[in-house]
């Protein structure tokens, strides 16, 4: 046969190169190496593997698998997989989302009439979840307003308004208008000491003492009517606060105006 004779051919060969004073060495040609498995073979091992963990009941680690496989081959069958070990892990949307793919992807399933039973109980599960948590969820308490409290509130906060604003601007007047006709008289009895020419020594000394007077009126006028501005602020500060606490009015604010004729408190907002 062609075989056997190959095979001692072969043979012979070697004795001879045995045989030889020197013999030639032939180098050996490296081995091709395999080529790498293809996606979807690499698909298929994935998908035995999650079929093992499946049976094992480790259902995360089957889920990776059959998500993995179906990366590696985009098969239908793979999703109905994924949807149940969704299912298995007690995650009903996720389960309802992987079977609707699977149907759409695949129209001519012959379990469709199966699948779709499982769709109507994963989305009785589903409602159930969904009311359960609901019911666990804390509820931010409600403020409740005394529809007979809230009306007298209002009513002292306005007065606390009007009557904070009218100290204010009794305060700031006394403040600034007190101090500067007391500082100006004081001015003026300064600048007379400092020209005494035409004046007695005891007149000199009568002007200097009343400069002395009038500045400390001024610092005692100035000093006066700011603490009564400050308790007119304060009771607008607590009528704002009382309104708001009242209406759950948000923006309510408040500041100081005043010209050369008027002084007063400017408030906005509603109230």
């Amino acid at each position: 046969m062609s075989g056997a004779a190959d095979t001692n051919k072969t043979s012979k060969h070697s004795k001879k190169g045995k045989k030889g004073k020197k013999g030639k060495s032939t180098s050996a040609t490296p081995a091709t190496p395999p080529p790498p498995p293809s996606p979807d073979v690499l698909a298929i091992e994935s998908f035995k593997t999650g079929q093992q963990l499946y049976a094992q009941r480790h259902y995360e680690q089957a889920l990776q698998a059959y998500l993995h496989a179906y990366e590696l081959m985009p098969a239908p069958d793979f999703l109905y997989n994924v949807g149940v070990c969704h299912e298995a892990l007690g995650r009903p949307s996720e389960a309802m989302e992987a079977f609707r793919t699977y149907l759409e992807k695949k129209p001519e399933a012959s379990d469709r009439a199966a699948v779709e039973q499982r769709l109507v109980r994963l989305e009785a599960r589903h409602q159930e979840l969904e009311l359960e948590r609901a019911r666990n969820t804390p509820v931010a308490p409600t403020r409740t307003v005394d529809s007979r409290a809230a009306p007298r509130e209002i009513r002292a906060g306005r007065w606390l308004l009007v009557t904070g604003g009218v100290v204010f601007a009794a305060g700031a007047s006394v403040a600034i208008g007190g101090g500067a006709s007391f500082g100006l008289a004081a001015r003026e009895r300064s600048t007379q000491v400092s020209d005494p020419i035409g004046k007695s020594y005891e007149q000199v000394k009568t002007l200097d003492r009343e400069g002395r007077r009038l500045e400390t009126l001024q610092l005692v006028t100035v000093g006066i009517g700011a603490a009564v501005a400050i308790v007119g602020a304060a009771l607008v500060a607590l009528g704002i606060k009382r309104i708001r606490n009242a209406s759950g009015a948000k923006q309510l604010s408040w500041s100081p105006v005043g010209s050369r004729d008027t002084l007063g408190v400017a408030i906005g907002g509603r109230f």
